[in-house]
Protein backbone atom coordinates (compact mmCIF):
# COMPACT_ATOMS: atom_id res chain seq x y z
CA UNK A 1 0.00 0.00 0.00
CA UNK A 2 0.92 3.48 -0.99
CA UNK A 3 1.86 6.07 1.82
CA UNK A 4 2.62 9.59 1.21
CA UNK A 5 5.94 10.98 2.77
CA UNK A 6 5.35 12.57 5.78
CA UNK A 7 7.23 15.61 4.91
CA UNK A 8 7.46 17.94 1.77
CA UNK A 9 9.87 16.54 -1.34
CA UNK A 10 11.43 19.54 -3.18
CA UNK A 11 10.94 19.35 -6.88
CA UNK A 12 13.27 22.21 -8.37
CA UNK A 13 16.79 22.51 -7.80
CA UNK A 14 18.36 25.35 -6.26
CA UNK A 15 18.45 28.58 -8.05
CA UNK A 16 22.81 28.05 -7.85
CA UNK A 17 22.48 24.70 -9.28
CA UNK A 18 20.05 26.05 -12.32
CA UNK A 19 22.49 29.03 -12.75
CA UNK A 20 25.36 26.75 -13.18
CA UNK A 21 23.74 24.73 -15.68
CA UNK A 22 22.74 27.83 -17.85
CA UNK A 23 25.98 29.41 -17.60
CA UNK A 24 27.75 25.29 -18.42
CA UNK A 25 25.34 25.48 -21.73
CA UNK A 26 25.89 29.34 -22.96
CA UNK A 27 29.57 28.29 -22.93
CA UNK A 28 29.37 25.30 -24.58
CA UNK A 29 27.12 26.54 -26.99
CA UNK A 30 29.58 29.06 -27.23
CA UNK A 31 32.10 27.33 -27.89
CA UNK A 32 30.64 24.91 -30.61
CA UNK A 33 30.40 28.24 -32.92
CA UNK A 34 33.67 28.03 -34.73
CA UNK A 35 33.18 24.14 -35.24
CA UNK A 36 29.48 24.60 -36.50
CA UNK A 37 30.69 27.16 -38.79
CA UNK A 38 33.60 24.90 -39.88
CA UNK A 39 31.34 22.05 -40.92
CA UNK A 40 28.79 24.04 -42.98
CA UNK A 41 31.44 25.82 -44.74
CA UNK A 42 32.82 22.20 -45.74
CA UNK A 43 29.00 21.42 -46.49
CA UNK A 44 29.12 24.20 -48.90
CA UNK A 45 32.07 23.56 -50.28
CA UNK A 46 31.42 20.11 -50.96
CA UNK A 47 27.88 20.81 -52.80
CA UNK A 48 29.79 23.52 -54.48
CA UNK A 49 32.63 20.78 -55.86
CA UNK A 50 29.87 18.40 -56.87
CA UNK A 51 27.47 20.55 -58.78
CA UNK A 52 30.50 21.93 -60.80
CA UNK A 53 31.89 18.07 -61.97
CA UNK A 54 27.98 17.66 -62.67
CA UNK A 55 28.28 20.74 -65.16
CA UNK A 56 31.28 18.71 -66.44
CA UNK A 57 29.01 15.95 -67.94
CA UNK A 58 27.90 15.75 -71.24
CA UNK A 59 23.53 16.08 -71.11
CA UNK A 60 23.64 12.44 -72.11
CA UNK A 61 25.59 11.28 -69.14
CA UNK A 62 23.15 13.48 -66.74
CA UNK A 63 20.15 12.17 -68.57
CA UNK A 64 21.52 8.80 -67.96
CA UNK A 65 22.23 8.79 -63.91
CA UNK A 66 18.96 10.94 -63.83
CA UNK A 67 19.94 14.45 -63.18
CA UNK A 68 17.37 16.83 -62.86
CA UNK A 69 16.09 18.47 -65.75
CA UNK A 70 18.08 21.84 -64.62
CA UNK A 71 21.19 19.92 -64.58
CA UNK A 72 20.77 18.56 -68.38
CA UNK A 73 20.13 22.37 -69.38
CA UNK A 74 22.34 24.20 -67.89
CA UNK A 75 25.01 21.76 -68.95
CA UNK A 76 23.70 21.92 -73.00
CA UNK A 77 23.93 25.79 -72.03
CA UNK A 78 27.76 25.74 -71.10
CA UNK A 79 28.31 23.17 -73.83
CA UNK A 80 27.07 25.74 -76.24
CA UNK A 81 28.54 28.60 -75.06
CA UNK A 82 31.96 26.42 -75.20
CA UNK A 83 31.77 25.94 -78.35
CA UNK A 84 30.65 29.06 -79.94
CA UNK A 85 33.46 30.98 -77.56
CA UNK A 86 36.32 28.27 -79.32
CA UNK A 87 34.66 29.02 -82.94
CA UNK A 88 34.66 32.88 -82.16
CA UNK A 89 38.56 32.12 -80.81
CA UNK A 90 39.14 30.46 -84.31
CA UNK A 91 36.96 33.38 -86.27
CA UNK A 92 39.26 36.01 -84.66
CA UNK A 93 42.80 34.36 -84.93
CA UNK A 94 43.37 33.31 -82.00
Amino acid sequence: MFHPAPFALPVSRARWARAADALFDAVRATAGLPQRGWQAWVAARRRALEFAALRELSPAQLRDIGACDECIGEALYLRQRQVLLSRLDLYQGR
